[in-house]
């Protein structure tokens, strides 16, 4: 089994016996993965991820293709599976985990445990928010490689609208406004995600 921990995230004293136990009883599964706290530099709980009542288990493809909702953290992946499904690669910058977790949602199925296992802790120089845009067009070109997959097509929506999402943040608004208006399928899911960060 693998299971990743970067430098500045923790896992919690029982996140391995649990997840191992889980395993043990389902070895057919690709990955088993949980809820994770979010933290501040000063270690205080500023949030959660992902922010789901309940996280999907089994076939979770069809979501995942929509939105990376597995804290790499969190993420405990069958060694064996973790190479069938070409393991990490090195032509990314930022969606490394999402590439490897797509991969293998795609052939195997997941197992979401709700328990919190673990802490991953934001702050200003993590790599995710320095490269949002970059982040975002890879999520794009990886949710493309499985074309055409019906689900993957919708993905490729939720991923543009992502994108959008990251130029305006980065104040691109040209770019954000183009992007709409040559993907008009879209607009209704951009509005759905604004009226959402709103309310």
């Amino acid at each position: 089994m693998l299971a990743f921990l970067d430098c500045d995230d923790v896992w919690l004293s029982d996140k391995l016996e649990k997840q191992v136990k889980v395993y043990r009883n389902n070895v057919n599964a690709g990955i088993i993965y949980s809820k994770a706290n979010i933290i501040n530099t000063n270690g205080e709980i500023i949030g959660l991820m992902p922010d789901k009542l309940k996280l999907p288990t089994g076939d979770i493809f069809s979501e995942l293709v929509k939105d990376n909702f597995i804290p790499f953290v969190s993420a405990l992946v069958s060694r064996e599976k973790y190479y069938q499904c070409g393991g990490f690669p090195l032509n990314f910058v930022n969606a490394t985990d999402y590439n490897l977790f797509l991969k293998i949602s795609f052939n195997y199925k997941a197992i979401g445990l709700n328990d919190i296992t673990c802490m991953y802790r934001q702050h200003d120089n993590n790599l995710s928010n320095k490269t949002k845009i970059i982040g975002a067009k890879e999520n794009l070109e990886i949710v493309g490689s499985f074309l055409p997959n019906s689900h993957a097509k919708k993905g490729m929506t939720y991923q543009r609208v992502s994108l959008i999402c990251a130029y305006i943040k980065e104040l691109k608004f040209f770019k954000a406004i183009l992007l709409l208006i040559k993907n008009p399928d879209t607009i209704f899911i951009f509005i759905k995600r604004i009226n959402k960060k709103l309310y």
